[in-house]
């Protein structure tokens, strides 16, 4: 089986290591998986957005008109806004004429408003497309609300993962020196952007230390964005410099090592849809608290992993980072439950849909 994956490949973004670590995972089930990449290079700057939408429609119908026949199943891996979803609208269009097998995965985390104001367009998509895949079963009702279940029959949650392997190779390393031990060392690894929510993150923190006299307390933040200074001007003024530390974007070696002497993992989030770091703490055996948007409410089901929180909420979030603390964890009861979650258990299941699709339209 040849398959296209059709996909933004970028330094970072869930959507980008969804598609990155399936492929890997096909190709090592030796299925022939390739990759139209949708991005464009930074070199780009100021023309960036003009090629990109050049990219997604133009060269990409261009290529796919010359090598469709290559392949026994296209898939795309969409996101939103508008722009996000281009490269949905050309290859359903293109199926109508050259008839390929088309299978779309959704992830774009505002999937109410976009079908609120896209609600043509997205039936235009799922209409067309063979299978249409999302990544939480809140997207997948709304969908079948507002299209009075119509598509049920062509849809199907597969949630994203993480890399076991990577997980494994972090834990048996011997790392030695255990930086501020005696703290108990919150993790957050998001782009610092406003959705992420790290403002109430740090409000938290602000908190546990003045209400629940909480002092050994470290968080690491972990990303890069638009809101590094005000988010660095918001801890000076709340005297958290000692406490919440801003790391920048690291490497994949020392985010496993960050993660490996973390005691919890902790995601704010105004909106998601389902976050890998999500899958990747629970692989840790982190404990996570993140908030009741997304997906997330339907993997961390039980206090055993984690705790819920209402979103733009600092108070319920310092209580409920406070009671995670007093908690006795089972980090192997916690690693556990993480394997379902597993790259190898997502490609498994997304070649059955595969397989599904090449049956039933062949």
């Amino acid at each position: 089986m040849k398959i296209l994956h059709i996909s933004p490949i970028e330094k970072a973004g869930g959507v980008s290591n969804h598609t990155l670590k399936l492929t890997n995972e096909l190709r090592k089930k030796n299925y022939d998986a390739e990759i139209f990449n949708t991005s464009v290079s930074e070199n780009f700057l100021i023309f960036k957005d003009i090629f990109s939408v050049f990219k997604r429609t133009f060269i990409l119908a261009f290529f796919l008109i010359f090598n469709y026949k290559k392949y026994d199943v296209i898939h795309v891996q969409s996101s939103g806004p508008f722009f996000g979803f281009l490269t949905s609208i050309i290859t359903c269009t293109l199926k109508k004429i050259f008839h390929y097998k088309l299978i779309i995965t959704y992830h774009y985390s505002k999937t109410e408003q976009f079908l609120d104001e896209n609600r043509l367009i997205f039936n235009y998509i799922i209409d067309i497309c063979d299978f249409f895949i999302v990544v939480s079963e809140k997207q997948r009702l709304y969908i079948n609300i507002k299209y009075k279940y119509k598509y049920d029959n062509k849809m199907e949650v597969i949630t994203n993962g993480y890399d076991d392997e990577f997980v494994n190779k972090i834990n048996k390393q011997n790392i030695s020196t255990i930086i501020n031990s005696d703290y108990y060392k919150i993790i957050n690894i998001s782009n610092l952007i406003e959705s992420k929510g790290h403002k109430y993150l740090i409000e938290s923190i602000y908190i546990l230390k003045n209400k629940y006299k909480i002092s050994k307390i470290m968080c690491y933040i972990v990303g890069r964005g638009p809101l590094y200074n005000d988010l660095s001007i918001l801890i000076k003024k709340m005297d958290l410099s000692e406490n919440v530390i801003l790391t920048g974007w690291l490497s994949l070696e020392d985010m496993g090592k960050l993660l490996f002497i973390s005691n919890l993992f902790v995601l704010p989030s105004l909106a998601e849809g389902n976050p890998t770091v999500m899958f990747e703490a629970l692989g840790f055996g982190l404990p996570f608290i993140g908030t009741n948007v997304g997906g997330i409410s339907e993997i961390i089901t039980s206090d055993k992993f984690g705790f819920i929180v209402e979103k733009q909420n600092s108070e319920e979030l310092a209580k409920a980072i406070y009671k995670t603390i007093e908690t006795k964890w089972s980090k192997r009861e916690i690693i556990k439950y993480s394997k379902k979650f597993t790259w190898k258990n997502i490609a498994n299941q997304t070649i059955e849909i595969y397989k599904k699709i090449l049956k039933t339209h062949a």
